[in-house]
């Protein structure tokens, strides 16, 4: 007697889930909050860009600047404002993706940035901070340091380390349009407040003070070092972080990249014509 072979039925085809860092840090959180379909594009498919921003390219030429000069403090010298300008220029020539065009927002080009960075590092450079004595302990400095077991590794990268007064003092640098109110303070406290807790591992039982160092780039730019408030405890911040990075990861993990279009996203993004918010439109400009 003849068995008859029994033969599964067809099955669809399963999309493979999309592979995804295998770290978070507050850049990556951020752009999936402001953006989940945007945060795709740039961490997980990586697809090519249509243009740099020149706010993007201007903040990182900014920081080179501001690591010129603390890199000669670290070494008992003294970089003056053309030393800043010099390696601001390098960065800006540098070519980040070859061929790739840089956006300028209306009535920038690349001379009236060069003049605004100039602005920038002269109120720097007349700022107390500038002519502290301190003991600097690190500069651009990367840290990989687990938050909480059930999260990939965090990582972040800090500005500007030294001690003073007894006291650890970690620095993040922003540049902006305008200047910051108690309020923005508090409102990003969390991203200085994490990479606190990331960096016990080299402040041990000293005390930490955490800052943003605020240049603006108005017609008459300023230089802010702001503190930033202490959290109510050590325990009840790094619980509050974790909440969020634990929402914005399970989101990552199932997938959930959906475009939010709006002025604040939209305008300088470099991905918008594979947009599909976009793409489908019949005027895309």
């Amino acid at each position: 007697m003849m068995i008859a072979a029994t033969v599964p039925p067809p099955t669809e085809p399963v999309e493979a889930l999309p592979t995804l860092p295998d770290h978070l840090s507050w850049s990556q959180v951020s752009s999936m909050r402001l953006c989940p379909q945007k945060f795709y594009f740039s961490y997980v498919a990586k697809a090519p860009k249509d243009f740099i921003a020149s706010s993007l390219k201007f903040g990182s030429a900014v920081h080179a600047g501001l690591e010129a000069y603390f890199r000669a403090a670290m070494e008992g010298l003294v970089a003056d404002q053309v030393a800043l300008m010099d390696a601001y220029k390098k960065l800006w020539q540098l070519e980040d993706e070859p061929g790739l065009p840089i956006r300028f927002n209306k009535g920038e080009d690349a001379t009236t940035l060069e003049h605004t960075a100039g602005g920038m590092f002269q109120a720097f450079l007349q700022h107390p901070m500038a002519t502290a004595t301190r003991n600097i302990i690190g500069i651009e400095e990367s840290f990989r340091s687990p938050l909480v077991s059930d999260l990939p590794d965090i990582v972040a990268r800090v500005d500007l380390v030294y001690v003073q007064d007894c006291t650890i003092h970690l620095v993040d640098f922003k540049t902006c349009r305008s200047r910051w109110n108690a309020a923005k303070v508090i409102e990003s406290a969390d991203q200085l407040r994490l990479y606190a807790i990331l960096t016990s591992q080299i402040t041990g039982d000293m005390p930490v003070a955490l800052h943003f160092g605020v240049l603006t780039k108005g017609k008459n730019p300023t230089f802010d070092l702001l503190p930033v408030p202490p959290a109510d405890s050590d325990v009840t911040a790094q619980e509050h972080i974790a909440s969020t990075f634990r929402q914005v990861h399970e989101a990552m993990t199932a997938g959930n990249f959906y475009p939010v279009p709006s002025p604040q996203n939209c305008t300088t993004c470099p991905f918008k014509s594979r947009c599909p918010a976009w793409s489908t439109r019949p005027n895309q400009g």
